[in-house]
């Protein structure tokens, strides 16, 4: 069989995804498996790397699925959470669990930057706001709390270029997750030396930036052990979860906008020119002259497996004994439910919020109104009645 097939692993927040189909689009076999996120303390946010790895097993049952020799793969492309603080040392070795983009710990280090850097000239150059979102705030806490894991770091990757590199060897970050390390000169396409300096981050920590479909390297006889494909087959740099999403769909005019939701919900706008706010955030778009402007919550989707796995014993038990899905259930009795919930009001905020209320500490979950009008519209003004704390969110992490 000619090598006309392609391959696609997504390595998301709550498990990776693979999947096979021909140069149509028609999907072969796809296939998934989840792992889990660690947090160690309030605010922080960990996964094992070689968990993403193991993860990546999936990749055997698509190909038996779909019944199709490893020598038809063509290529193989991989999209992942971002922005992730993957550190290696030279061997592609992580020398600490990854700061993924829900930890919020490099708060002190936003701190110190907001008040000895020009948070225009960030939002100018690169794009975006100082945040522990992003990737440099996360550096420098790896620099300042972890000194031995940052003198050992070789190059920081993201969570494809570390799949990336187990496929093929070779370090990478491709031009989609750039913008996400507030040191990139979005005008120029290049790390900005201006913001290396002002961060003081060693610019030799960082690996070259590559175009999103460039292909990268090749499958090396030890990863095709591994996964059941076949040595060889080339591997683009790929790109962040959310830039795929955008090609998925066919955002290439500026002025159009998708939404997608995993653990959490992006929205994406096609723009011909670099985001230079600061209330939303710069996305690399993989084709060349257009760009991404992005709004983005962390805990949509991360807030219904919460709910699966902390009050939804009962239906996964349900699922288990039928065959499917447990949140197939939970949406079922969802929508049983009058429109207006009984006026609940859900704000998902488990693990503070990004764009546009950028708030680390945000806990508000859910609160009620009273039934008549006129109450619920005071309540509107002075809060409502909170039956799910702040406290008791922040205690839990």
């Amino acid at each position: 069989m000619p090598a006309e097939l392609l391959v696609g692993i997504d390595v998301g927040t709550t498990g990776a995804k693979a999947i096979i189909c021909d140069r149509h689009g028609q999907v072969l076999a796809q296939a998934g498996e989840e792992y889990p996120t660690a947090f160690p303390q309030p605010g922080w946010a960990e996964q094992d790397p070689d968990a993403w790895w193991q993860a990546t097993r999936v990749l055997r049952k698509v190909l038996a699925d779909a019944n199709v020799a490893p020598q038809a793969v063509a290529a193989i492309g991989v999209s992942c959470q971002a922005p992730s603080l993957v550190a290696v040392d030279a061997q592609g070795v992580p020398v600490h669990p990854a700061l993924i983009w829900m930890d919020r710990r490099s708060e002190p280090q936003c701190d110190h930057l907001r008040a000895t850097l020009d948070e225009d000239m960030v939002a100018r150059i690169n794009g975006g706001r100082i945040d522990p979102y992003f990737l440099a705030p996360k550096l420098m806490w790896l620099r300042d709390r972890a000194p031995d894991a940052y003198d050992r770091c070789h190059y920081v990757l993201q969570t494809n270029g570390y799949i990336v590199h187990k496929l093929t060897g070779v370090f990478s970050m491709d031009s989609s997750h750039a913008p996400l390390t507030l040191l990139f000169d979005n005008d120029r396409q290049t790390w900005s030396p201006a913001l290396l300096d002002a961060m003081h981050v060693d610019a030799a920590k960082l690996p070259p930036i590559t175009p999103c479909a460039d292909i990268v390297g090749a499958v090396t006889r030890e990863a095709a052990a591994a996964t059941g494909l076949a040595a060889g087959t080339p591997v683009i740099a790929g790109m962040t979860d959310g830039t795929a999403a955008s090609i998925e769909v066919g955002l290439v005019r500026p002025g159009e906008a998708a939404e997608m939701t995993g653990q959490s919900t992006v929205l994406l706008v096609c723009s011909d020119t670099p985001y230079q706010g600061k209330v939303l955030f710069p996305l690399g778009h993989p084709m060349a002259g257009l760009h991404l402007v992005v709004g983005a919550m962390v805990a949509t989707g991360g807030a219904l497996r919460w709910f699966r796995d902390q009050l939804g014993a009962s239906e996964v038990a349900e699922a288990q004994r039928l065959g499917v899905d447990p949140f197939d259930l939970l949406s079922q009795k969802a929508a049983q439910s009058q429109p207006g919930a009984n006026r609940v009001i859900f704000l998902p905020y488990m693990y503070g919020e990004r764009s546009p209320i950028w708030d680390s500490a945000a806990r508000r979950l859910l609160w009620t109104f009273p039934g008549d009008d006129e109450s619920r519209s005071g309540a509107r003004h002075h809060g409502g009645r909170c039956v799910w704390a702040a406290a008791q969110c922040r205690s839990r992490g």
